[in-house]
């Protein structure tokens, strides 16, 4: 797994891969930053992500994916067209800060795009569902929804916000509380 860039976004993903048993190296610009994360231990080299030979220094020939976590898409852009200059079968996730250019992203060569606007609106539509006493398994069901079945900017598509829909896929399920969810219903606590 190669991360281009380590802010607090590559940071963040590195964290996660790494408390689940995988490995990466991390590859950024930024030197300070860059003595800082070897000196806790994490593999970063320094050099620039778009830059074909530095892509295969970091191994993009065995790279499981690349994660660029840039915010600047112009720099994600630069990124992904060299990526998929050396690989064309790698799967590469952006990270941006709006839906603007996604569709000039995904058209590089991006497998997945996601906007920090979308990423926060799922974290507050999550935490809104919570709040009104949706089951966790709905609110999965919506989130994920909402990501593969909207229409591509991170808005939701009007089928999905019936959510008798929802429970269709799922059939009768009982869970704690009694609270019951039936294909054609839902009964909460009162």
């Amino acid at each position: 797994m190669i991360l281009c860039g380590f802010g607090r976004v590559g940071q963040s993903v590195g964290r996660v891969l790494e408390s689940q048993g995988f490995e990466y190296i991390a590859v950024d610009l930024d030197p300070a930053r860059i003595r800082a994360a070897r000196r806790a231990g994490d593999p970063v080299i320094y050099g620039d992500s778009s830059d074909e030979e530095m892509l295969n220094l970091a191994g993009v020939a065995t790279a499981s994916a690349v994660v660029v976590s840039f915010s600047n898409p112009g720099v994600a852009l630069s990124i992904v067209k060299s990526v998929r200059l050396i690989r064309s079968d790698v799967p590469v996730l952006v990270r941006t800060q709006d839906d603007a250019r996604i569709d000039e992203l995904r058209g590089a060569g991006a497998t997945e795009v996601v906007p920090e606007t979308f990423e926060a609106s799922m974290m507050l539509v999550s935490q809104v569902l919570m709040l009104l006493q949706m089951p966790v398994f709905f609110v999965l069901y919506r989130i994920l929804h909402g990501l593969t079945q909207g229409d591509g900017h991170g808005h939701f598509a009007p089928a999905y916000l019936d959510h008798t829909a929802a429970f269709a896929a799922w059939g009768p399920v009982v869970i704690e509380y009694g609270v019951i969810h039936s294909i054609d219903k839902v009964l909460l606590p009162k």
